[in-house]
């Protein structure tokens, strides 16, 4: 992380910044999965740099990740890879529409990766 065009060093998760007091400030990013803008924590008071997501915002986006009670870990990365696109789209400056449609196309494209890849597999394994 810069700041000012000055690499910060981090500890543990935490960086240390000057305020302009002098004074000597803790600045700690807070990230989740499914939502790409992490809020920031100084001094232990939360900061959000945008507006939180709603509750289902976060279910839709979370939908592929379904995929790993079907189809274990390929269908993890397969639901996870779908559901950090999505993620990116509902933080995008595109009409709600757009976003749920395109965060629909992510999952059905994640879900028929899935089926391919589990194909492949099996074709190759059991030409062995």
């Amino acid at each position: 992380m810069k700041l000012n065009g000055t690499d910060l060093k981090k500890v543990k998760g935490i960086y240390t910044v000057r305020a302009d007091n002098g004074k000597e400030l803790s600045v700690q990013l807070k990230h989740n999965f499914l939502d790409p803008i992490p809020k920031v924590k100084i001094e232990g008071k939360i900061i959000e740099l945008a507006t939180p997501l709603t509750w289902f915002e976060y279910i839709w986006i979370g939908i592929p990740i379904l995929l790993i009670f079907v189809g274990g870990a390929i269908g993890g990365v397969c639901g996870g890879l779908a559901a950090t696109g999505s993620g990116r789209l509902f933080r995008s400056d595109r009409s709600a529409v757009s976003k749920y449609g395109l965060s629909a196309l992510l999952t059905l494209g994640a879900a028929l990766c899935y089926v391919i890849l589990v194909t492949v597999i099996h074709f190759v394994l059991e030409t062995t």
